[in-house]
């Protein structure tokens, strides 16, 4: 169960009624004592002409990470919310911040993103101008802790959620990655009408899972939306020295590997959604490829420690564990998701 604490500061006589916020910045964290002090003096920095406000969703912290938004924010012309949310995992926190949001439309912010200072406006004016753009996404710049070892290839600093996400602004086909993406409120109250519950639950604890970005990418365009990418939207992206080390990046490269052994059949389902028989063929299909990769899990879970750091066959073997281990899980949990059959 959702367990809740609204902690708003009063908002001033200059600023607007509730019904008239324009944005909502949602700020997730799980023990974000050391970081989120920087995060928020970056989005106190923001050049925005409208009225906005910052909701801090607390996802089950043992540390100070309440007490330091409490006592970190001083725009007093932007009130502040903290919320807590019982469950683990960045997707039910992003949804508690949804559920106490009150903008035309939000912005997910993660404790290590320090956006530049007219990301929410350039944000607002690409929705304002563009109706069908459900999401809006920036690029993300790397701020090291320390200087990357040398087996770290750049082509794989996308893992990470940095860089563009396209070669250049407009709209585009793929998913955008969660760090400062931008989404319309319409899209969840469409998202809620058909009764969408996520099968991604991004990161949870030390589990380095991912994909909740993907699926609402994939919805809102299975309900018509348009996605959005624009170079001018910025933001340091702080990657401390322990997301550099190579058990990292065999965890890392696991949790996709689980990641995609639903994602990869959820897209598919989704595509073929208009056919029944269709989509039963493929889902057995896709159990049958979950299955045969069971034999070879010792062998995917011997390669990353047997192989030397920066090897691509470390890491797809690190991948193919990964999803050889929730391949079968993967399918069931499509196979039983209820509103799918929204879009039959």
């Amino acid at each position: 169960m959702v367990t809740g604490v609204n902690e708003a500061r009063p908002m001033s006589s200059s600023s607007a009624s509730a019904s008239a916020v324009r944005t909502s910045v949602i700020v997730c964290c799980f023990n974000s004592a050391a970081r989120l002090g920087q995060t928020l003096r970056a989005l106190a920095r923001q050049d925005f002409s409208k009225t906005w406000e910052l909701v801090v969703v607390d996802n089950r912290s043992t540390d100070d990470t309440a007490g330091v938004a409490r006592r970190g924010w001083d725009r007093s012309d932007v009130p502040l919310t903290i919320l807590q949310e019982a469950r683990q995992g960045l997707v039910w926190a992003r949804l508690r911040g949804l559920s106490g949001a009150r903008g035309e439309w939000v912005c997910f912010v993660d404790d290590d993103n320090h956006l530049e200072p007219r990301y929410l406006q350039t944000a607002d004016e690409i929705l304002a101008r563009l109706p069908d753009v459900g999401i809006v996404g920036g690029e993300a710049v790397p701020q090291f802790e320390c200087e990357p070892s040398a087996w770290l290839k750049r082509e794989w600093w996308r893992s990470l959620a940095l860089g563009p996400q396209a070669s250049g602004e407009g709209k585009v086909s793929g998913p955008l990655y969660g760090a400062g993406i931008c989404v319309r409120r319409q899209v969840w109250s469409q998202l809620q009408k058909v009764g969408w519950r996520p099968l991604m639950q991004g990161r949870s604890g030390h589990l380095l899972l991912s994909g909740e970005d993907s699926e609402l990418c994939l919805v809102a365009s299975c309900l018509g939306w348009q996605a959005y990418f624009s170079p001018r939207m910025r933001l340091q992206h702080q990657i401390p020295r322990s997301r550099l080390t190579w058990q990292y990046w065999l965890r890392l490269y696991g949790g996709f590997g689980r990641t995609a052994a639903t994602m990869n059949v959820l897209s598919g389902v989704l595509r073929l959604r208009r056919s029944r028989w269709r989509r039963s063929t493929y889902l057995l299909l896709r159990a049958c490829y979950a299955v045969a990769h069971i034999p070879g899990i010792p062998i995917f879970w011997a390669a990353p420690r047997l192989l030397p750091c920066g090897s691509s066959a470390a890491i797809r073997g690190s991948f193919r564990f990964g999803y050889a281990s929730e391949g079968v899980q993967g399918v069931l949990k499509v196979w039983r998701t209820d509103w799918l059959k929204s879009f039959w």
